[in-house]
């Protein structure tokens, strides 16, 4: 009885240090710097993008070229989608939107009239 006991004791250990390894490591987060840039020849646009919160900011009437910095935390086994949505106020012209993560172009789009972009980020060290 006694080895059961002390074989029960020790298991119980165990399983609660992993438990707290596993718990600590499910609060990291790291840092991510979104950065939105537009270009193109259009002589104003109307932009929609999504702020370090998740809501959706709206400049109507912004010259090109236009860029936002954003800083996000994301945790492990989060992410986070930034967005934009980029529509030419004018005729003529294009109108080319970035996102970069971090410094790293992640998703270039070019259009006439109407450009929506959008990517997925993720925690990692």
């Amino acid at each position: 009885m006694g080895k059961f006991v002390g074989i029960a004791c020790l298991s119980l250990c165990l399983l609660l240090s992993s438990c707290n390894l596993v718990g600590e490591r499910l609060f990291q987060s790291a840092d991510k710097t979104i950065r939105y840039e537009i270009s193109g020849t259009a002589s104003s646009v109307k932009v929609e993008y999504k702020d370090s919160y998740g809501y959706m900011i709206t400049r109507d009437d912004e010259t090109l070229p236009w860029s936002e910095s954003i800083t996000v935390k994301v945790r492990e086994f989060e992410t986070f989608s930034p967005s934009i949505n980029v529509t030419n106020n004018g005729e003529t012209g294009y109108v080319t939107v970035d996102i970069w993560v971090d410094d790293e172009l992640i998703k270039r789009e070019s259009r006439n009239k109407t450009v929506s972009v959008s990517v997925q980020v993720n925690y990692d060290e």
